[in-house]
């Protein structure tokens, strides 16, 4: 399987938002993405979802994640089912613990710990699945109790992603996810630490989910949210861009998979390499950010792909 790309857009208005999924799909993206954050400029991921799905044919869509403690799984699973059905099997469901403290307070929810947060997921993400495959659920836990719950499940299966570096969130994505979403940053983690972004730091991740997830290990798919990108042919002062603007270390962004700098040919070069060694299948770039090069830029890398 070769190397895939996606792409995360934030466009709001829906003529903008339809025509840039057209675009994107047409550019050979594999999979186009939305954010999930309470803020002005970010549209509603499911609706938005929603209009990914009209405007396009082939690209696999989906939250890039949906913040679980905004959704009851319940809820979350009915809507969900019907966006599946809607895109014809497209939705790939994405969902993290949530991370952004103020989003929280401005909703008037209360921030738990990270370990409640990741324990509220596990448990919804079980419910999801009981209720997406079967069109059911019977479920008694610590943070929800769903007692003879029915849906119409979706015609097609609907992977499950979870994404965040913890391990916590491994050990939930090793017994439920179809997908493992590396972000590149832990917001628990401290500023200082930069091992979650290098390739080494990348490679003990995926050593840890293989023993987390034993023989499901191969079943689950890698994807990394790519955190900077620039083609050029001066890769050395890509490189140095990149570790300035990211506030890393120059060897660290060097080789890492959440950064992808150089030449069409070393970035693809540099994508076989990674999938090779360490089994990641797609890299979802920033399609639309102010401060990179919009997606467009990355075509001659999907041509060599």
């Amino acid at each position: 399987m070769a190397p895939e790309l996606g792409a995360v857009t934030w466009k709001r208005e829906a003529d903008s938002l339809r025509r840039r999924a057209t675009e994107l799909e047409a550019h050979g993206f594999a999979s186009i993405n939305v954010g999930d954050h309470l803020i002005p400029q970010a549209s509603g991921a499911l609706t938005a979802c929603a209009i990914i799905a009209e405007a396009t044919s082939r690209v696999q869509l989906g939250p890039l994640v949906l913040n679980n403690d905004l959704r009851h799984p319940v809820v979350l699973a009915q809507e969900a089912a019907a966006l599946a059905d809607l895109s014809g099997g497209r939705l790939e469901l994405g969902l993290g613990s949530g991370y952004a403290q103020r989003e929280y307070e401005r909703a008037g929810i209360t921030f738990s710990p990270a370990a409640v947060r990741t324990a509220r997921l596990e448990e919804s993400a079980r419910i999801l699945r009981e209720l997406l495959t079967t069109g059911s659920a019977d479920f008694t836990g610590e943070h929800y109790t769903v007692r003879g719950e029915s849906i119409s499940p979706p015609a097609e299966s609907v992977p499950i992603l979870i994404g965040g570096n913890s391990r916590a969130l491994h050990a939930v994505a090793a017994e439920h996810a179809d997908i493992l979403g590396l972000i590149g940053f832990n917001p628990g983690a401290a500023s200082s630490d930069h091992g979650d972004f290098s390739t080494a730091g990348v490679a003990r991740q995926i050593d840890r989910l293989r023993e987390l997830a034993g023989a499901r290990f191969e079943e689950i798919e890698l994807h990394t949210l790519v955190q900077w990108h620039d083609v050029t042919d001066d890769r050395n002062a890509a490189v140095a861009r990149a570790a300035a603007a990211l506030e890393l270390p120059v060897e660290v962004v060097l080789d890492s998979p959440y950064a992808l700098l150089g030449s069409a040919d070393e970035i693809a070069a540099t994508l076989r390499e990674h999938r090779e060694r360490l089994g990641i299948t797609r890299w979802v770039v920033f399609a639309d950010r102010p401060d990179l090069a919009p997606a467009e830029a990355l075509v001659p890398v999907l041509e060599r792909l």
